[in-house]
C-alpha cells in the first residue's frame, strides 16, 4: 500500500483504527468514499498525502469520523482529538492491539514493542519501557543529554552548514549511550551507519509499490524468484539483513564490553546482569529504542521555522537572555522560566507532526461509537483543527502562552500518540529537543533558508511528501550571536567533555 503501509509500519502521526469485518458489516459505519470493487478504497490510501485527503473528505462528508472499506478490513478514521481521547485512552482496554503487516513480518521488524499485538511480551516490554523513561527516571539522563547537546553545539560552531548531520548525530548519540553504554565518535560511526541504514532502507523500500505489494497481497511471497516483476525477494532479504545488523552488532558490543568489564553502564547491561528476559526480547527492546523519529523530525522543523520566522527567533532569544543572560548557556533548572521554548517545541509538533498519520490501533471487540462502528484518529487533522488552533497553518507558538505569560498545561501533544499505545520515550525526546533549542538560541543567530543556488526557499519546497516527513536538503546561515556565545560554545569541551 505504498507509502500510507509504510507510515504504518513506522510510527507515524494519525491513528489508524481497523476492524474485524466479519462483525463490523451488520454495525452502522461512518460515512465516507465509495469503495470499488476488490481493491475497496486502496488507492484512496495510497494517495501521496493522505492525511490530507482525509481533512478533505471531513468538508465533503460533514464527519469527523470517516470510514474506508480495505480488503478483508475496515477503517475508521477519526478527524477529533476528543474522540481519540474517548476511543483510545478511556477504552484502551478495546483498542489497544495492533493489526499483522506482512512486510514487517518478512523483513524481520516485529521486534519493534511499537508495533507489537496486545500480548504478553508487549506488555512485559512496555513495562520496562516505563520504568525506564518515566518522566522521574529520565532525570538520571541529563548529564548524558547535556553533553551531547553541547557536543552538537561545538559541531554547530565549526561547520554550520552540516548543521542537519549534526542533529541527526545528536539524537542516535543520546539513544546509544543510554541504550547501549556506546559512545559515538563522528557520524561515520560504523554503529551509527549499521542502524540508520536499516531503517532507511525500509522507508525507502516500503515506498516501493511491488515491495508495499506485499502488505495486500501476502502470497506474492510464494513467487519463485526468476518470475518477472519478483525483484521484492532481493528487497527483502536486504532489508532482514540490514534488520538483523540492527540488532545484532550493537547488541555484542555490549556482551562483548561486559565480558571484558569495560562496559558502561546502559539499559541493556541492567537486562543482561539481570538476566530475566530472552536475550531476544533485550536485542528488539534496543532496536525500538533507536527506531524512533520524534527528536529529527522535530529539531528538523525547529531549524527550519527559526529560519522562517525571525521573529520568533528573536521573541525565543529575548526571553533567553532575561532569565539566563550572557555568561553561561541554559540548563534544565531554567526550564519552568522559558516557557517560550515549551511553547516552540509544542508549535513545531503541532505545525508539522512527525508522521502525519499513526500506527494502527486495531479494535479487540466490536464497539459503537456516537452510532458508527469505530474511530480513528489522525493527527494532522486533529492539530489543524480551526476549531482549536486559529489560523492552523501559520507558525504561532503563542497560542501555547497564557495571558500570564505561562504555558498552557490543558493543551496536550497530540504527536506522541495516545493511551497505552502513547511513545514510552516521550519525556526523554522532549528533554532531549528542549535542552537543544534552548542552547541553539542562547548562541547561534538562524538565517533565512536558501538553495544551491543562493535563492530563497519557502515551506512547500523543502518538505518531502511522504508519510515520515522529512526535510529535503536546505542551507541556512548559522552564525554566533556574539563574541561570548562563540566563547560559551567552546568552553563546553572543558566542563562537559
Amino acid at each position: 500500500m505504498r507509502e500510507t503501509l509504510l507510515a504504518i509500519t513506522l510510527i507515524a502521526s494519525g491513528l489508524l483504527v481497523f476492524l474485524r469485518l466479519h462483525k463490523s458489516l451488520r454495525a452502522p459505519f461512518p460515512p465516507g468514499p465509495k469503495p470499488q470493487l476488490l481493491v475497496g478504497n486502496m488507492l484512496d490510501i495510497m494517495a501521496s498525502e493522505p492525511w490530507l485527503l482525509y481533512m478533505r473528505w471531513e468538508k465533503v462528508y460533514q464527519s469527523k469520523i470517516l470510514g474506508l472499506t480495505l480488503p478483508g478490513k475496515r477503517m475508521v478514521i477519526l478527524n477529533s482529538a476528543e474522540d481519540a481521547i474517548e476511543l483510545l485512552e478511556k477504552r484502551a482496554g478495546i483498542y489497544s492491539d495492533r493489526t499483522r503487516i506482512p512486510l514487517i513480518e518478512l523483513v524481520g521488524w516485529t521486534f519493534d514493542t511499537g508495533l507489537m499485538r496486545n500480548n504478553e511480551r508487549w506488555r512485559s516490554e512496555r513495562k520496562i519501557f516505563h520504568q525506564t523513561f518515566k518522566r522521574e527516571s529520565v532525570e538520571l539522563f541529563l548529564p548524558i543529554q547535556t553533553a551531547k547537546v553541547h557536543a552538537m553545539l561545538r559541531q554547530l560552531l565549526s561547520n554550520p552548514e552540516c548543521f542537519a548531520d549534526h542533529y541527526k548525530m545528536l539524537s542516535a548519540a543520546v539513544i546509544l549511550e543510554i541504550v547501549f553504554g556506546y559512545e559515538v565518535r563522528s557520524k561515520n560511526d560504523r554503529i551509527i551507519q549499521v542502524l540508520e541504514r536499516a531503517i532507511s532502507e525500509l522507508i525507502e523500500n516500503g515506498n516501493n509499490s511491488s515491495v508495499a505489494a506485499l502488505n495486500v497481497f501476502p502470497t506474492l511471497r510464494y513467487l519463485p524468484r526468476w518470475m518477472p516483476g519478483t525483484g521484492f525477494h532481493r528487497v527483502v532479504d536486504d532489508c532482514r539483513q540490514y534488520t538483523k545488523d540492527m540488532l545484532d552488532i550493537p547488541f555484542e558490543y555490549v556482551k562483548d564490553s561486559m565480558s571484558k568489564g569495560q562496559s558502561k553502564p546502559s539499559l541493556v547491561s541492567s537486562l543482561l546482569e539481570k538476566n530475566q528476559i530472552a536475550e531476544e526480547s533485550i536485542k528488539g527492546i534496543g532496536g525500538t529504542a533507536f527506531s524512533g523519529i520524534q527528536v529529527i523530525s522535530v529539531l528538523e522543523c525547529f531549524f527550519f521555522a527559526m529560519s522562517l520566522h525571525r521573529d520568533k527567533q528573536r521573541e525565543a532569544q529575548g526571553e533567553i537572555d532575561r532569565v539566563v543572560g550572557p555568561d553561561r548557556l541554559p540548563t534544565f533548572e531554567d526550564r519552568d522560566s522559558l516557557p517560550y521554548i515549551d511553547a516552540i517545541i509544542r508549535e513545531a509538533l503541532r505545525w508539522l507532526p512527525p508522521s502525519p498519520l499513526t500506527v494502527p490501533h486495531v479494535a479487540q471487540e466490536d464497539d459503537i461509537y456516537k452510532g458508527k462502528t469505530d474511530g480513528r484518529f489522525d493527527p494532522r487533522a486533529m492539530s489543524h483543527d480551526k476549531t482549536k488552533y486559529e489560523d492552523p497553518e501559520s507558525f504561532i507558538p503563542e497560542r501555547f502562552i497564557d495571558e500570564n505569560g505561562k504555558l498552557k498545561e490543558n493543551m496536550r501533544i497530540l504527536a506522541f500518540g495516545f493511551g497505552r499505545r502513547l511513545c514510552p520515550g516521550l519525556h526523554l525526546a522532549i528533554n532531549t529537543v528542549w535542552l537543544t533549542v534552548a542552547t541553539v538560541l542562547a548562541t547561534f543567530n538562524i538565517g533565512p533558508p536558501y538553495d544551491g543556488a543562493g535563492n530563497s526557499i519557502k515551506f512547500q519546497q523543502v518538505y518531502t511528501k511522504a508519510d515520515v516527513l522529512h526535510m529535503k536538503p536546505y542551507n541556512c546561515a548559522i552564525e554566533p550571536r556574539s563574541t561570548n556565545a562563540r566563547k560559551l560554545v567552546e568552553e563546553t569541551e572543558y566542563t562537559t567533555g
